[in-house]
């Protein structure tokens, strides 16, 4: 089973995200998560096969550069980032933080489900035990 976390203050948003995501593939395992730090404690205990994630949670503008970077130290899951933040400016710093793609707010459907479709389709292997380093496929899809 495919294990999806939302990571999205705004209820309605994460709602729509995990409707959009049902539809395209019911044996989703989507969870919901509304504050940095609901985001840490469940990225600490639990692995994810993907990750939607926005920059802005509740008052802490820049809490998703903080989540990214948690994410690429403890999992092994593309982060596309959804966000309603100047692309201009966090588009790069995302692609930087390795980030799978960069989407902004208001987000259409088809194009979320396209980069989740790519980004399942790609997902890099688990490193072997004892691995150093890891081996990850980062893609900015220029929207």
């Amino acid at each position: 089973m495919t294990r999806i976390a939302i990571i999205e203050d705004d209820p309605p948003t994460s709602q729509t995200f995990a409707t959009w995501l049902k539809e395209y593939d019911v044996s989703f395992e989507i969870e919901q998560l509304g504050s940095r730090t609901a985001a840490e404690a469940a990225i600490a205990q639990r692995a994810f096969d993907l990750v939607l994630l926005d920059i802005r949670l509740g008052s802490d503008s820049n809490a998703g550069v903080g989540l990214i970077h948690d994410l690429s130290k403890r999992q092994n899951c593309p982060v596309i980032v959804v966000s309603g933040m100047p692309a201009d400016i966090y588009r790069g710093i995302m692609y930087q933080l390795e980030a799978w793609d960069y989407l902004t707010k208001p987000a259409d459907q088809a194009a979320l489900i396209a980069v989740v479709r790519n980004a399942l389709k790609e997902k890099p292997a688990a490193p072997a035990a004892g691995a150093g380093g890891r081996d990850r496929i980062c893609r900015l899809a220029w929207i």
